[in-house]
């Protein structure tokens, strides 16, 4: 017996066939302020939204922290 993690590529689908499934079509995509966030929501994107029929809506820039001036 395998056991194999998910590649974010499955994991983006998965998310994109809960949403549909919960009739969800609209989409809010946070974006983080690291390169990896950057690749992981243009994947997201590219292929998993664009895939299931996804309207993505509006793409912000996510900030950590506190202060709810930053965040927007």
């Amino acid at each position: 017996m395998f056991h194999v993690l998910a590649s974010y590529a499955m994991r983006n689908d998965a998310l994109a066939q809960y949403l549909v499934s919960r009739q969800w079509r609209n989409v809010l995509v946070l974006v983080g302020p690291q390169e990896a966030d950057r690749k992981l929501a243009e994947s997201w994107r590219r292929a998993s939204a664009q895939l299931f029929g996804l309207n993505i809506d509006e793409e912000r820039n996510f900030v950590m922290g506190n202060d709810p001036r930053q965040r927007g």
